[in-house]
């Protein structure tokens, strides 16, 4: 009877055991499917760098995200690009304006024409596109304004730069400068 107990308690033992490190590898398998995978890092000039990253948001899946830092500190905080799969590659492509302050990175679907990622940053304010100031919404006037001058001084250094949806056509941005001009 006592051995019987003994190989008893032994077996509950083991299965007890197995089921916490099968519970627990699950557990590490979450963890490792939530971690941020890095698509890269782009130095961007003074000190300055853009680091494009996707996150498992249990939601709607795997997301892209971008953040801003310069010499190790944030400069922009962490923002929300798209839904974007992991396996798939982005040929991200860099354009600075002739002084350097403002920079974009730009990237396309590879089978089509959706933008993934367009990101302005300038520099010497500290500000990008589309993360806003938290004191700015998207659709008042002197924000439009404020980046559509930006992405007209990166587009008159790189006329290759495309033009987002945001930015409006190219009609607009004429007659946002005529308006502004009266």
């Amino acid at each position: 009877m006592k051995v019987a107990l003994k190989v008893l308690g032994i077996a509950a033992a083991c299965i007890a055991g197995l089921f916490a490190i099968a519970y627990g590898g699950l557990w590490f398998l979450f963890w490792l499917a939530e971690r941020p995978h890095t698509i890269g890092e782009y130095e961007i000039g003074s000190g300055a760098k853009v680091e494009l990253f996707i996150r498992a948001d249990s939601d709607v899946g795997d997301c892209l995200y971008y953040r801003v830092e310069r010499h190790g500190e944030e400069l922009v905080h962490t923002t929300y690009l798209a839904n974007h799969e992991r396996h798939k590659d982005l040929d991200i492509k860099l354009f600075k304006s002739s002084d350097g302050s403002l920079i974009g990175l730009h990237s396309s679907e590879p089978e089509g024409e959706d933008m993934i990622v367009f990101i302005i940053v300038d520099l010497e304010s500290g500000e990008s596109w589309p993360r806003l100031r938290d004191d700015e919404v998207s659709y008042a006037a002197h924000v439009q304004r404020k980046w559509n001058e930006r992405y007209s001084k990166l587009k008159m250094d790189n006329p290759t730069l495309p033009r987002p949806t945001y930015f409006g056509t190219e009609q607009d941005a004429d007659d946002q400068a005529a308006a502004a001009v009266e």
